[in-house]
């Protein structure tokens, strides 16, 4: 299953990370391997997780209070944010094409 991550999601999660090394190392370095985990675990089980909008559903990173929000296809994975759980719900809602 391809992955496909959309640019703002790419930027939360380089934000969240930097923002992580600023202050330590080893939290910035957790946080990424456990959304590589995440991802990993999205594309083998990709409907564990519950829907919360349309198609799309949201996936929580343990020991961190970010979620990822994500919709599959029969062949790729799209990642539409990388949120952290105290924005506002649908913020990423704007992100979605209309078609």
């Amino acid at each position: 299953m391809k992955v496909v991550t959309h640019p703002e999601a790419q930027e939360e999660l380089s934000e969240a990370l930097q923002w992580l090394q600023e202050r330590t190392l080893w939290s910035a370095d957790d946080l990424f391997n456990t959304y590589d985990k995440q991802v990993e675990q999205i594309r083998q089980s990709p409907t564990s997780h519950h829907f919360i909008y349309r198609d799309f559903r949201r996936a929580n990173l343990k020991r961190f209070s970010y979620h990822l929000i994500y919709r599959t296809t029969a062949d790729s994975l799209f990642i539409i944010a990388f949120a952290h759980d105290k924005r506002h719900p649908d913020y990423w809602k704007t992100r979605i094409p209309s078609t």
